[in-house]
């Protein structure tokens, strides 16, 4: 029982974490096309691809990883 809340809290903390860090990461972009143009834009869009990456697999890992269950023959 204690193992399947830790895994609970360990998933909905990695959710929480990637949508801090796109929250972040939009922010980032908006202050940077708000104060700068050119070579920081380019940076912004990187990390701003960073973080969805990120997102995703953590989205995709938490859906292909279900319970695998060993049936007894």
């Amino acid at each position: 029982m204690r193992r399947l809340l830790i895994r609970k809290k360990w998933k909905i903390l990695k959710v929480l974490l990637t949508i801090i860090l796109m929250a972040w990461a939009t922010m980032a972009i908006l202050n940077i096309h708000r104060f700068f143009k050119g070579t920081l834009e380019i940076y912004s869009l990187l990390l701003f691809l960073v973080v969805t990456n990120m997102t995703v697999s953590v989205y995709f890992d938490a859906i292909t990883k279900k319970k695998k269950r060993k049936r007894k023959k």
